[in-house]
């Protein structure tokens, strides 16, 4: 049944948003885009949201990428936030994606 759910993951058609606009908290001039697409899917096992809009990426090969909103930058020292996150991302949304546990 686990190999059933992870074998095909699909995005569906309507997101408002293809890409998350990640920045490293360390070097402000870091900036990556992390593509919402069907390849991301097909190596995430995960997405972990916190009750205050952190998130957390799980992939297949036990990587972790750990992202805050960047309004948390306003509010907390960047030392202070890069003791649990690398990243700050700029915008997200709701979404559903088929198959991937959503914690």
């Amino acid at each position: 049944m686990l190999n059933q759910t992870h074998a095909l993951m699909e995005i569906p058609k309507n997101i408002s948003i293809k890409q998350l606009r990640l920045t490293n908290i360390t070097d402000r001039s870091k900036v990556k885009h992390m593509p919402i697409d069907n390849a991301l899917l097909h190596t995430l096992g995960s997405i972990i949201i916190g009750k205050n809009l952190d998130l957390i990426f799980i992939f297949r090969d036990g990587n972790v990428i750990s992202t805050c909103p960047e309004s948390w930058l306003q509010v907390q020292q960047p030392d202070q936030l890069k003791k649990n996150f690398e990243w700050t991302y700029s915008e997200w949304t709701q979404l559903w994606m088929k198959y991937v546990p959503i914690i």
